[in-house]
């Protein structure tokens, strides 16, 4: 197979107008940026023979891949030109989306194409591989070569290696050869077994020629028997179409006798029917000549009631357009009517239940005051609190003061406990200089230390005592925060409905304006309703439809009776017209009566 010539639109990355490519070199080589569509031209050659593509081996994706992805686009087409053995062929290939593909194979033959296409896509495809006598997998693995599979052939199996190196080989062609060797053989056999069959047929009937031969005898015999019967039939067959020519000679002259009589007697029977038909014709004429006076003067009212019935017939015309005009404007005032009772009702209704919500002011107010009440109380419960809270604290923070200063003063009682304790001895000491301290020098020291250890016991107790008269106020304020808690946690809620109040009192005096607009409103509409002042214009066109009305004059018992006059008079325009016929036709009636 070689390539000569390949045309692309929109397939893969090639658009609108197609493209062409012409393949008269030798050698060449494909360069470009990615997505240029180089491999798009090797996977046109491949989609357009086998309808595969190498981009697509080992995806997903489906066939439609290869149609443009643009707006609009919904159909690829390919169409390769390649030669074997010296023959040019076209194969075109199309896809449309959701259709599926279609395949046309072409030979040329100088200026035409022959077409090749089979009843079937498969069947023009094994054309196809029947010609370049390679399927896409040995083509891929032995001509064409893509990038990252160069090695395919290689890394195939040996089963799949054999398949593709007998596709190149054309080895099928010694398999065909021998299945049709196979086919031949058996052919033969069923022939041979056919005419040994024909040999013992023909042989049995050689073995019974004898009985055949007195058989033919005995049927020459018969024959001659039967041809002299024949011969005697013959004979008396001839008389007998003898006698049958004559007898149909007589019977042709009684049939020509026979109706020479039936058309005389027709003609007879015809002239009594015209005879009697144009005495009933020419009695019928004289009937309606004497009826001439009665007719024109029914004509003459029939014309009379006519003019009566197109004049009143524009009337009433007249009148029911009137008529309809006046019922559309009675709707429209009813309906009018019937909207504004409609909005005095709402106004109403709407009124009654604004007073209601203004009637709820005085009650909001009421308990507007009492919750505020309770909201003060509320807050001087937590103005309480929080004064409880501070004397708490203040109280905390003295205890912590005074229990520092009392551990203080015990640590101070510790140390003048051990002076004490020193100077008690009568070998006392200065702990400073080491000298042996006298009795009156220790004496007024004790007498000093024991003062100044009665003067701190004393203020540690009051310490204690201020500790413990702390504590017990610190439980006061605790159970008085207790009791004052519950009140503080009621300050929300009563605000929350505080407000509720509030809005509704707000919602009462909006009620109390809503009503008196309202009420202003539904006055306006009474008036109205009571004064009959609504639909002015609608009452005007009543007043103009009733006057026209009234001017038509029609009266429908008047149309009734001008009508059955017409339906009474219907026929005697026909009756006029017979009787004009009738005095043209009586003579020439009269005259043919008397030739007949």
């Amino acid at each position: 197979m070689i390539p000569v010539r390949l045309y692309l639109r929109d397939f893969m990355s090639y658009g609108e107008p197609g493209e062409e490519l012409d393949f008269s070199f030798h050698t060449a080589c494909l360069c470009g940026d990615n997505g240029n569509g180089k491999s798009a031209l090797l996977d046109a050659m491949t989609w357009a023979l086998w309808g595969r593509a190498p981009r697509l081996e080992g995806t997903q994706s489906k066939t439609e891949e290869v149609i443009r992805r643009a707006d609009g686009v919904n159909e690829a087409l390919v169409e390769f030109q390649f030669s074997v053995d010296d023959e040019l062929y076209r194969v075109l290939r199309r896809l449309r989306r959701g259709r599926g593909q279609t395949l046309e194979l072409y030979l040329s033959q100088g200026d035409s194409w022959r077409p090749l296409t089979g009843a079937t896509k498969t069947d023009t495809q094994g054309v196809i591989q029947s010609l370049l006598g390679l399927d896409y997998h040995t083509f891929v693995m032995s001509s064409f070569l893509f990038q990252g599979r160069a090695d395919s052939f290689t890394r195939a199996a040996p089963t799949e290696r054999k398949e593709v190196l007998g596709g190149i080989l054309r080895l099928d062609v010694y398999d065909e050869l021998a299945k049709r060797a196979r086919d031949l053989a058996r052919e033969c056999e069923g022939r041979a077994k056919q005419l040994a069959d024909e040999v013992e047929r023909l042989q049995a009937q050689a073995d019974c020629e004898a009985e055949v031969e007195q058989r033919a005898q005995a049927a020459a015999a018969a024959l001659a028997e039967a041809e002299k019967s024949l011969a005697q039939c013959d004979e008396g067959l001839e008389q007998a179409r003898t006698r049958k020519a004559t007898a149909e000679r007589a019977a042709e002259e009684l049939r020509r006798v026979e109706a020479g009589l039936k058309q005389a007697v027709a003609h007879a029977d015809s002239l009594a029917r015209q005879e009697s038909g144009l005495r009933r014709r020419v009695e019928g004429y004289r009937a309606a000549l004497a009826e001439e006076g009665a007719v024109r003067e029914a004509m003459a009212r029939l014309e009379q009631a006519r003019e009566r019935d197109a004049d009143l017939s524009a009337r009433r015309e007249q009148a029911a357009e009137a008529d309809s005009v006046r019922q559309q404007a009675r709707a429209a005032i009813g309906a009018e009517q019937a909207r504004l009772e409609q909005e005095l009702q709402h106004a109403e209704n709407a009124v009654a239940e604004a007073r209601k919500a203004a009637g709820e002011a005085d009650d909001v107010a009421r308990q507007t005051a009492e919750f505020e009440s309770q909201i003060r109380a509320c807050q001087d419960a937590e103005a309480a609190l929080e004064s409880c809270r501070e004397e708490m604290e203040r109280l905390r923070t003295k205890r912590a003061a005074d229990e520092q200063t009392e551990r203080a003063l015990r640590t101070e009682l510790a140390d003048i406990g051990a002076r004490l304790e020193v100077l008690a001895k009568a070998s006392a000491r200065c702990p400073l200089c080491e000298q042996a301290l006298g009795d009156e020098l220790r004496k007024r020291l004790l007498t000093d230390a024991r003062s100044l250890a009665d003067s701190k016991e004393a203020s540690a107790d009051e310490l204690t005592r201020a500790g413990e008269d702390a504590a017990r106020t610190l439980k006061q304020l605790e159970a008085k925060m207790s009791s004052i808690q519950p009140h503080v946690a009621r300050a929300g809620p009563l605000q929350k409905q505080l407000g509720e109040l509030q809005r509704r009192a707000e919602e009462a005096r909006a009620a109390g304006t809503k009503a008196e607009r309202l009420e202003q409103r539904a006055q306006e509409l009474r008036r109205m309703l009571e004064s009959q002042s609504f639909a002015p214009e609608e009452r005007r066109r009543l007043t103009a439809a009733e006057q026209r009305l009234a001017e038509t004059a029609y009266e429908p018992a008047e149309h009734r009776r001008v009508q059955e006059t017409i339906r009474a008079l219907a026929g005697t325009e026909k009756k006029l017209g017979a009787l004009e016929a009738a005095r043209a036709s009586l003579p020439q009636d009269e005259e043919h009566l008397a030739q007949v």
